[in-house]
């Protein structure tokens, strides 16, 4: 059982500020799709991330709360991740799924 502080940050995107939580980007992350495209089992564990989320966010809890195999798909979807903003949040985030 892993569990990871859904804080917040705002982020400065083309001349705006935005914020975003770790839930937010974690989402962001796990909605790429890689470039061999997902298989059917690699749906189903993106899949129990994104209810890890949502739970998080529709009962407003301040902590995700993964099992040890979910933990591991949002770490692989995080590594993944290609970003499109420099911001130290961004960095933050990518050390909190290590």
């Amino acid at each position: 059982m892993k569990d990871i502080n859904n804080k917040f940050a705002t982020i400065q995107i083309n001349g705006s500020e935005k914020t975003f939580t770790v839930a937010d980007l974690l989402k962001e992350a796990v909605n790429v799709i890689p470039k061999d495209g997902l298989t059917p089992e690699l749906i189903q564990k993106r899949l129990r991330v994104l209810k890890v989320i949502n739970q998080a966010k529709e009962e407003n809890l301040q902590t995700l709360n993964f099992e040890d195999a979910d933990f591991k798909t949002a770490c692989e979807c995080v590594e993944a991740m290609r970003w499109g903003v420099i911001d130290p949040f961004i960095i933050e985030f990518c050390d909190l799924f290590k």
